[in-house]
């Protein structure tokens, strides 16, 4: 799956960069083992922990305290404010709970990703199961997802 979205991407001329926190980098990595990735990837915020948020990715504090970091809203704020601060025709942002408890009164598994792609931003909500690799795991893979589909309906 990596491979067919780094093509696109490549296809295309698009850029694009990564806002992670679950995921702790994941994303970006998995896209690093494709040769050409470098032309489209340029490059990422690994933001674990809020304070990362307010600071790199610029999510703001009232965002944080009024909706929590596992929201719709903190996963928007990612994927915009990447997309300027790097510049980039993308930015995907993944934010949520691994586990192995439940965070801010959120359960194990909820995922938000969000994709900022032009003026645009779509967000989707996610229930996982499994270990904390594999909520991970399938936080990247439906990352991959959401950009293909977002492009191949884009460009069909």
């Amino acid at each position: 799956m990596e491979k067919s979205l780094v093509s696109l991407l490549t296809e295309n001329n698009l850029t694009l960069a990564t806002c992670e926190s679950l995921t702790g980098g994941l994303f970006a990595a998995t896209l690093t083992h494709i040769p050409g990735a470098s032309q489209m990837l340029k490059g990422g915020l690994i933001v674990y922990c809020n304070e990362a948020k307010r600071i790199l990715a610029k999510v703001s504090p009232l965002t944080l305290e009024k909706y929590g970091a596992v929201s719709e809203q903190c996963a928007r704020e990612m994927a915009q404010n990447t997309q300027q601060l790097l510049k980039v025709d993308l930015a995907i942002s993944f934010t949520g709970n691994a586990g192995p408890q439940a965070q801010e009164n959120k359960p194990v598994g909820l995922v938000y990703i969000s994709l900022a792609i032009q003026e645009r931003v779509i967000s989707k909500s996610y229930q996982f199961f499994g270990s904390r690799e594999e909520i991970k795991e399938q936080t990247v893979d439906a990352g991959m997802e959401l950009i293909e589909k977002v492009l191949n309906e884009k460009f069909s």
